[in-house]
Parts: structure tokens; sequence; C-alpha cells
């Protein structure tokens, strides 16, 4: 078997340790376990490839599986899962929050509750998004052989190598980040406001 180059990893590959071997992965509904519960989709390791609440490693502390998979455009997929949880924290906050205080709903105060959950949404999803993506994508694209096998990451684009990033830096995704919590909070007011008339 040929081992394919993990585009994951930063520096020699050779320096890093190899990826842990598996028979194969667990099912759908443990994936999605494993992700919203912030663990390594891989080998379900607490841990993961997390080292603080924004700071990750290229690949699982304790598999060495590389959270990518070959994957150039990988956080793009992370930042729609993002986004999706946040979206849903706020709609399902507006619903608990109008059928619990119904006929008098408290507007003024679920503007405030809810304007914070749209800026501090994205941040307290932030690691989340990233391991629930991981277990999407391993089961969408399940791996062939020689991911299982430890070998290397899948082979998405056929050999070639794609540089285009739509996140090269986190400075840029940290950015968005903060585009995207202030766009949650202008469209949960809106909503309030029209919930109000």
């Amino acid at each position: 078997m040929v081992k394919r180059p993990d585009i994951s990893t930063e520096g020699d590959a050779s320096v890093q340790p190899q990826a842990q071997a598996f028979d194969a992965l667990p099912g759908f509904w443990s994936l999605l376990g494993r992700g919203l519960t912030r663990r390594c989709a891989w080998c379900g390791d607490r841990r993961a490839y997390f080292r603080g609440w924004f700071r990750r490693d290229d690949s699982c502390q304790e598999c060495h599986h590389g959270w990518r998979r070959g994957d150039a455009a990988f956080e793009l997929g992370a930042t729609t899962a993002n986004i999706i949880l946040t979206f849903l924290t706020i709609l399902i906050s507006i619903l608990v929050a109008v059928i619990a205080t119904w006929p008098d709903v408290p507007t003024t105060l679920l503007i405030v509750i809810i304007g914070s959950m749209a800026v501090l949404g994205p941040a307290f999803w932030y690691p989340v998004s990233f391991s629930l993506w991981q277990a999407v994508d391993l089961f969408m694209r399940r791996p062939d052989d020689d991911e299982l096998a430890g070998l290397g990451d899948a082979d998405l684009y056929g050999g070639r190598t794609l540089t285009a990033c739509p996140f090269p830096r986190e400075r840029a995704y940290r950015r968005w980040l903060l585009s995207t919590a202030l766009s949650s909070l202008v469209g949960s007011v809106r909503a309030v406001k029209a919930m109000k008339r």
C-alpha cells in the first residue's frame, strides 16, 4: 500500500506518529454523538485534536488521524455546522421563551437574551462544529482501506494538491466568526421585533 500525503500536518511527515489502524468505524448515531460531545470521530478520545477552546492540533492526540482528511476546505463545512448549531440554539430559545411566557412575552428581555446568544453562540459552538463536521464527513465519505489502516488521509482530489482554502489563516476565520455573530444578533432582533407586532 502506498502512503498518501497528509495535508493536515505541518512539517516533516516522518516526525509525526503513524495514525492508528481501525477495522471499521461506528455507525451514524455513534459518530454524531462523538461529534456533538467534542470527541474525535475516529477513536472517541475526549481530548481529540483540541489544545484549548480555540486552539487545535492537526491530528488527534490519541489516534493521530488528521481532522482535514485530505480536504483543504474542511473549515467551510465546520463553519456551516457552526451556523446551523447557532441558529438552532437561537430558534429553540425563542420558541421555548415564547411558549413559556405566552401571552405576555417580555420582548426586551428576550431581545437581550437572544442577542447575547447570537454573539456568543459561534464562539461556544466553535470546537463542537469541528468535531461534528469531522463525524459528518466520516459518514458521508467513508474511509478507504488505506485510510482505515492509518496510511494517510483520504485522496479527495485524485492525487492533485489543492492549496486554495476559504480560511487560510485563523485570523480570517475569527473575523468570519465575529461577522456571523453580529449578523445573527441583527437577525434575532428583527425576528423578535416582528413577533412583537
